[in-house]
């Protein structure tokens, strides 16, 4: 029964009764006066439930059992109180505590109170056309409600009228009564706003005033992020702040704040914590994919002791200048960074050649440039093998020539003292190369890596050789679980993309390094490609999120683990709409050379007669479930099929 009650009334409070906030306009335009409520309506709390702002009293003021004798104080305050309605101090004469902690709750509120951002534009036009009154039912004070007003850009309204100073109330309908009769108004003239079923819409239809009801939760954000756990948890108090904040004028900029800006600054608090816990000396972000990061914990200065510094690398940079003579023709074959199934160009690139040096020798042995190769079977293909024999002196003199100008690009960077270096992760391989460079060159180097992720691989990579590294989503370096990236690679690596080509290889020019850069592949013509808009987009929005959540109560207050902060961008990637899948499906994404669509699948009923291009298709795409929802589109466990077909292909 108390559930139905609970539905109940959870239903009436979010009914609105007009739909469309744009549909205001119009009906305002007939009244001479416009009231407005003020909390849940004009104002909103960076909570899930207003009674949790006694919780962060107790939490960040240590003010032990506050929360349940809040809450109780004002229920025996209002069962005792002959007024009305009651005000803060009447409340706290129940209470035990000093002042001062009446102080703090009138900050806590202040500082939790922000403007409903989707009402704020027709409350400016209603001040500029109408004569505006603001009418709550609230224990608080009239300095502390201004203060709010104030905060929250809430100006030009006649007057302020607050049920504890005239001992009326709203929902018997004496507040509004006493509103129309100290101001001369008739109850035809005006038309009232607010959330409350029983204060706002029938309160004020009892005195013959219009009402609208506007709901006291308004889902804002492009999805219902969902928690599996109840109201009141750091994920609730996350996602209420979003939802609060968050600006639905552009999706990608809107996805960034809601996505991609909690990992972010999830992220970056974390390492600077840990990063000075360890004293680290210094960090290096590593290009491209630490870009983004480097802006953020620059711009939110977490962590002024330890300076930051952008070290253009790559894979192939650090990976190239350490081939060596000795390394065999199967080790060869086993460092290449290339899909499994792959091509020359590709080949030769992961080797350090230009391909198109070796014309005339590819048609000697009698290989073409286009020829595709699958990456198991290179070491048993005898062409493939003779030709490495004729270039192998090559490879390994451009690796040496490298690793000079390596050296020299290294040798600019004091490694003797503690260096953190910070990547979206994967497998580690970069710290591996930097590592084994470091050692060619004599430098015993102190290395942590930080990375978004760590995958099954990093093992290999940093554990067999007792590297130290931390992954924050998800870390398989330490712990079990997943790969959580693989079922969204592609969508996940485009966020993090640098406006700019990826390292190539460092060259001496006048005893001087330049860090020679591959041509940015979102750039068409010259021009910015659709994928760099809106990453552009996607990043500022993230920016915007860390700099708004890193000013609030809400950040210093509760807890917020990597889980938490990873949820709302996992579960788009595993778990995404329709809108989802086209508005990231068809970006064009560049994996080792090869240009293929994030998920931008043919038809179901094209494939029902081209079985060999889907295969295809799903192996090209970088973002399976992606594709596969938009293939199929109806409610299917997505992430089951995905490693249902992943244990299949392996």
């Amino acid at each position: 029964m108390s559930l139905i009650k609970d539905k109940a009334h959870l239903l009436a409070e979010n009914y609105n009764s007009i739909g469309d906030y744009k549909n205001l306009y119009k009906i305002a335009s007939k009244y001479k006066y416009i009231t407005f409520d003020i909390f849940d309506t004009l104002i909103k709390r960076d909570v899930s439930a207003p009674t949790d702002i006694f919780k962060i009293i107790e939490r960040k003021y240590n003010v032990s059992g506050f929360y349940a004798k809040r809450i109780n104080a004002e229920k025996i305050a209002r069962l005792s109180s002959k007024k009305r309605e009651i005000n803060i101090n009447d409340i706290y004469e129940k209470l035990d505590y000093s002042s001062k902690i009446m102080s703090l709750e009138k900050e806590v509120e202040i500082n939790e109170c922000n403007v409903n951002k989707d009402l704020i534009d027709f409350y400016n036009w209603a001040v500029e056309n109408k004569d505006v009154y603001l009418i709550t039912d609230m224990y608080l004070d009239r300095k502390t409600i201004s203060s709010i007003l104030m905060k929250s850009q809430i100006k030009k309204f006649k007057k302020l009228i607050i049920s504890n100073e005239e001992n009326s109330i709203k929902s018997d309908s004496s507040l509004f009564k006493k509103f129309l009769k100290d101001n001369s108004i008739r109850p035809e003239e005006v038309l009232h706003i607010g959330n409350s079923l029983k204060a706002d819409y029938l309160g004020a239809k009892r005195v013959g005033i219009r009402s609208i009801k506007l709901p006291t939760y308004k889902q804002r954000t492009a999805h219902n992020y969902i928690s599996k756990k109840a109201l009141s948890t750091p994920k609730s108090y996350l996602n209420a702040f979003i939802n609060n904040h968050t600006s639905n004028n552009d999706p990608y900029f809107q996805f960034g704040y809601e996505c991609f800006g909690p990992l972010l600054y999830g992220f970056v608090k974390e390492i600077s914590k840990d990063m000075e816990e360890n004293d680290i000396n210094k960090v290096l972000f590593m290009s491209r994919d630490g870009y983004i990061i480097k802006k953020l914990y620059d711009s939110l200065k977490l962590n002024k002791k330890i300076p930051s510094f952008y070290f253009e690398a790559s894979r192939r940079s650090l990976r190239v200048p350490n081939y060596s003579p000795n390394m065999s023709y199967g080790e060869m074959v086993d460092v290449l960074t290339v899909p499994n199934l792959t091509n020359l160009s590709q080949i030769f690139d992961s080797w350090g050649l230009d391909i198109n040096n070796y014309n005339e020798l590819l048609r000697k042995i009698g290989l073409r440039k286009q020829d595709s190769f699958k990456r198991a079977d290179l070491k048993t293909n005898k062409k493939f093998l003779e030709l490495f024999k004729y270039i192998k002196n090559d490879i390994f003199e451009n690796s040496k020539e490298e690793m000079i100008s390596l050296k020299k690009y290294l040798n600019e960077i004091d490694f003797s003292k503690k260096v953190a270096i910070v990547d979206i992760g994967w497998g580690g391989s970069m710290q591996k190369f930097l590592n084994e460079t470091l050692k060619k060159m004599g430098i015993d180097s102190d290395i942590t890596g930080y990375y978004i992720g760590l995958t099954q691989k990093s093992r290999e990579n940093l554990g067999n050789n007792n590297l130290k590294a931390k992954g924050y989503a998800f870390d398989r370096l330490h712990n079990s679980g997943k790969d959580l990236e693989r079922p969204f690679v592609g969508l996940f690596e485009t966020l993090f993309l640098e406006q700019d080509g990826s390292v190539k290889r460092y060259q001496l020019k006048n005893n001087a390094v330049k860090v020679e850069r591959y041509p940015y592949e979102y750039l068409v013509k010259g021009a910015p490609s659709k994928e760099m808009i809106a990453v552009k987009k996607i990043q500022s929005g993230a920016l915007s999120f860390a700099e708004d959540f890193n000013k609030s109560l809400t950040s210093k207050v509760w807890s917020f683990s990597n889980e938490v902060m990873f949820s709302n961008l996992h579960q788009v990637g595993v778990s995404p709409t329709l809108s989802d899948t086209r508005l990231f499906g068809n970006f064009d994404f560049f994996n080792n050379g090869t240009k293929v669509k994030l998920a931008a699948p043919h038809t179901f009923f094209y494939y029902l007669f081209n079985i060999k291009t889907l295969r295809q298709d799903l192996y090209d795409c970088q973002w399976k479930i992606g594709f596969l929802k938009r293939l199929f589109k109806i409610p299917l466990n997505y992430v089951r099929l995905f490693e249902y077909l992943h244990r299949a292909a392996n």
